[in-house]
């Protein structure tokens, strides 16, 4: 027969050619392995050893691409979320992306990648989580970003001035001044009390009142 060894310690045995043995499950470190033919009334040879070295294979990388840290955005949002993911060596099963402790999604083919739209406002704080081999996961540094309403539109009566005096058949110019902030303005309406006077849709934002 032909028997194995690690050092002084049996692994295995074969009586027939081709002498071979798989060793399954083998723990990181340094092995001294070694065949040893055991022939006639029991006589024995050994082969010199093969060193061999096993080493624990480092777990996946993950690293969130977007959004960045610090990001700031105005509601709705929509916020890109992606993440890298080095395998080295390891099954990749999918990558989980999330806000807090809420799951948002997960994806299980690379580019890894998830679009969260219509984002109240508040604080979030994204992490991705690779899945890999039997369950195992590692997560990603954190992202925080911040989600702020935008304030409305500001609008003021450019014209006439208040408590100015006309003479009748008066002719009353009326402008307003517009700040967007960040809105679509659609248009701006002029008002005598509740009567709607004119509008208009355009900047510069104008209106005559004739014959008043």
């Amino acid at each position: 027969k032909v028997q194995f060894y690690n050092g002084t310690v049996l692994l295995g045995e074969n009586t027939n050619a081709p002498y071979a043995f798989t060793w399954r499950n083998v723990a990181a470190g340094n092995y001294s392995l070694r065949a040893q033919a055991v022939y006639d009334s029991g006589s024995i040879i050994a082969s010199p050893a093969a060193i061999v070295a096993v080493t624990k294979e480092a777990p996946p990388a993950i690293a969130l691409t977007s959004p960045a840290d610090n990001l700031a955005l105005t509601a709705p949002a929509t916020i890109n979320l992606a993440a890298n993911v080095t395998a080295n060596g390891h099954t990749i099963t999918k990558v989980q992306f999330y806000n807090g402790a809420n799951l948002l999604a997960e994806d299980t083919t690379a580019p890894y990648a998830f679009t969260w739209s219509n984002v109240a406002a508040g604080n979030y704080s994204f992490t991705a989580q690779v899945v890999y081999d039997s369950g195992t996961t590692v997560i990603s540094a954190a992202a925080n970003v911040t989600v702020t309403n935008l304030p409305p539109p500001a609008i003021a009566l450019a014209s006439p001035a208040n408590n100015s005096a006309f003479t009748a058949p008066a002719a009353i110019s009326l402008a307003a001044n517009v700040t967007a902030n960040g809105h679509t303005v659609t248009k701006v309406q002029f008002y005598n009390g509740a009567d709607l006077l004119a509008e208009d849709t355009t900047a510069p934002y104008a209106f005559t009142w004739s014959n008043v």
